[in-house]
């Protein structure tokens, strides 16, 4: 699913979508390359529960007013179906062909 649209960066090219997730370390990185790191508290909604991941490094960043305008720094939040919402969008990539016959309407 999209990102709502008060989540996303300044520019498109801080959007949280765009910072790369690595499951070894449970880190994430930002186009900047600062690692953004979780205090491994999990937040409960009404529907899922999620992790927030943050860094310091945003307090002394250049392109801070680009990436976010929250006073204490960029937030990204990686909720506890992640995995499986990348599995399905890189199976949907890998057959194009499939899904798009999935979509034609059927008479």
């Amino acid at each position: 699913p999209a990102i709502g649209r008060a989540s996303q960066a300044p520019h498109p090219k801080y959007n949280a979508e765009n910072f790369i997730y690595n499951q070894k370390t449970d880190t994430y990185t930002c186009p900047e390359g600062h690692k953004l790191t979780s205090n491994q508290s999990h937040y409960k909604t009404r529907n899922y529960t999620f992790k927030q991941y943050k860094t310091k490094a945003c307090k002394g960043c250049p392109v801070r007013s680009l990436c976010t305008k929250a006073k204490n720094g960029k937030i990204v939040q990686r909720s506890e179906y992640a995995p499986y919402i990348e599995a399905n969008a890189h199976r949907v990539t890998q057959n194009k062909q499939r899904y798009k016959q999935r979509q034609a309407l059927v008479e």
